[in-house]
């Protein structure tokens, strides 16, 4: 066999075991590898399920889902299903904040009144005139969770795609 014989047949024989390298579009792989992971978490903490989304160097994002939006209904989890967020949103929103008392444009000690005064629904609040910036920051302005209370419940059941 020449040698031009054997290179071709090393490179067919090559191309043959990384099909799958060909098989799949990029990214593909490690989206693979990121469902399973989800799929795991998901599994081995007895969750219902689960979203995420994960955005690369170049702009292209992966979005997955894993488990169930409604176990009773037998609905399975999407990427883009709307969750509650719980406390996470409380960490960005606190560091965007500081972030402006940082460069003088808010006040830790600012009367949250001195914004949102005109507006109907801040003078329905219990304590209105006295929230400052800080004491909601601190979790101190006195201001009911809502997401357990009845009323809002209710609206959750009745609207359930809305954004809250």
């Amino acid at each position: 066999m020449n040698r031009y014989a054997a290179a071709l047949l090393l490179l067919l024989a090559t191309s043959l075991f990384n099909t799958r390298l060909w098989s799949q579009p990029p990214g593909q792989e490690l989206k693979n590898a990121l469902q399973e992971k989800l799929e795991t978490i998901v599994k081995d903490n007895s969750l219902p399920g689960a979203t995420a989304a994960v955005v690369l160097p170049d702009g292209q994002m992966i979005s997955l889902a894993a488990g169930y939006a409604d176990r009773e209904a037998d609905i399975k989890m999407k990427p883009g299903a709307q969750l509650f967020s719980g406390s996470v949103g409380k960490t960005f929103v606190a560091a965007l904040v500081l972030k402006q008392v940082e460069t003088g444009q808010l006040r830790l000690d600012e009367k949250l009144e001195d914004y949102f005064g005109a507006e109907d629904w801040y003078r329905q609040l219990p304590n209105a005139s006295e929230i400052t910036v800080r004491m909601l920051l601190q979790h101190t302005s006195g201001l009911p969770r809502y997401v357990f209370q009845p009323a809002f419940i209710q609206a959750l059941k009745e609207q359930p795609d809305r954004s809250w």
